[in-house]
């Protein structure tokens, strides 16, 4: 385990990515960012996941829907030491970006949100995300399938322009992984990218 971790890589759900982070930081400050649609029922098993969650000391939450309530967020983090931070983690911010549409659509965008928040990890900072569904948009709990069969596409391999309504593209992982490895498996077919 490094103590300082800077990864991406594709959950079955938001309730995985949490069981992920409590089991593999233990012992560490976590500061969740829980990217989540703004919607009544956005996970099923979340509350159970937020259960836990509430009994660990160590870990902080925050529900950040839009990436500019994202930035708004992880601003609030800037007041805040590195130790009281901790473990950044977030919670699917490539499909809040993609759901926002063409104005946040972008490489541009997603990569001044990430490289927010290397600026303020204390010790480090891990992402986590769903798979995109057939009809180009993430689940509903935006990660898929609970049993997380891997059928889905995943986010990282989707095309985002170079620039709002440019041409050029590059893939999702390309724009992550200035800033840390990315875990995902490429895939022949093609995924919507906006």
């Amino acid at each position: 385990m490094s103590t300082h971790p800077n990864h991406a890589k594709t959950h079955a759900s938001p309730a995985t990515f949490v069981t992920h982070l409590l089991t593999t930081y233990p012992h560490s400050r976590i500061s969740l960012i829980l990217c989540l649609p703004p919607h009544p029922h956005p996970l099923p098993r979340l509350p159970r996941t937020l259960r836990t969650i509430s009994a660990a000391r160590n870990v902080l939450v925050a529900f950040a829907p839009t990436p500019s309530l994202f930035r708004a967020t992880v601003a609030s983090l800037l007041d805040k030491g590195r130790e009281e931070i901790g473990v950044l983690a977030v919670w699917g911010l490539v499909r809040a970006h993609w759901v926002a549409g063409s104005t946040e659509w972008c490489a541009g965008g997603i990569g001044r949100a990430i490289a927010a928040v290397v600026e303020i990890a204390g010790c480090g900072w891990v992402f986590g995300e769903g798979v995109v569904e057939e009809d180009g948009e993430g689940g509903g709990d935006g990660g898929g399938s609970e049993g997380g069969d891997g059928d889905g596409v995943e986010w990282w391999g989707a095309e985002v322009p170079i620039l709002v309504g440019g041409e050029r593209s590059t893939n999702v992982a390309g724009v992550f992984g200035k800033w840390c490895s990315v875990e995902w498996k490429k895939r022949e077919e093609g995924v919507a990218g906006g």
